[in-house]
């Protein structure tokens, strides 16, 4: 190790630069953590402050000052079901039974034999328990008169496409990993990342 130091020494355009491997990796790890902290920061607003209410987050969805998601109980009021009787305002995908379906639709189940276990359908509701509602969305049911009843959790980010440049990351890293197959490991890495970021956003 000391012969090849020398040596490199020797080369008057370099400058060698010893440095232990574990240190090495702390120093890369600390540069990562820190361009991490300068995108998040840049990108979800809010990290800095302090929890909030949740009177003050619907409040602020209401006034457009909070974009982002939120994981929430909502309800609409028996005074405004017949309101929204021909389509129903919440869309889930949840598991039914046949006992769960209207009338029509048992019948049919019936005289065709299927439905016979439960299965995971899109349908349309009046509640929804500790569904994912973008803010937009939400502030539409909010000014139509349905109910939050609890707000499990918020992650709040700006609104613009800041997410672009890792898109195209994304599918420029795909298409070359299928065009050379040395970049086959790309293929996965992206959505490591974009779960890296969503974790270490955290949650309001």
């Amino acid at each position: 190790m000391e012969e090849k130091r020398q040596y490199l020494e020797s080369m008057a355009y370099l400058t060698v630069v010893s440095i232990r491997e574990c240190q090495w990796y702390h120093q890369i790890w600390a540069d990562r953590q820190k361009d991490m902290e300068t995108f998040l920061n840049q990108h979800f607003p809010g990290r800095s402050e302090r929890k909030q209410t949740q009177a003050q987050l619907l409040r602020r969805v209401q006034e457009g000052t909070f974009f982002g998601a939120l994981e929430v109980d909502i309800d609409t009021p028996p005074h405004l079901r017949d309101k929204f009787s021909k389509m129903t305002p919440i869309f889930k995908n949840v598991e039914i039974e046949r006992s769960q379906v209207g009338e029509h639709m048992q019948a049919f189940a019936e005289q065709h034999d299927i439905m016979t276990t439960p299965r995971r359908a899109l349908i349309g509701s009046y509640k929804g328990d500790k569904i994912l509602l973008g803010t937009p969305l939400l502030k539409f049911y909010l000014d139509q008169g349905l109910v939050v009843s609890r707000v499990h959790r918020a992650v709040q980010w700006r609104s613009h496409p800041w997410l672009e440049p890792f898109a195209d990351f994304v599918s420029t890293s795909r298409r070359a990993a299928d065009a050379d197959p040395n970049q086959k490991s790309w293929e996965r890495r992206p959505n490591w990342w974009a779960m890296r970021v969503l974790v270490a956003s955290s949650w309001t």
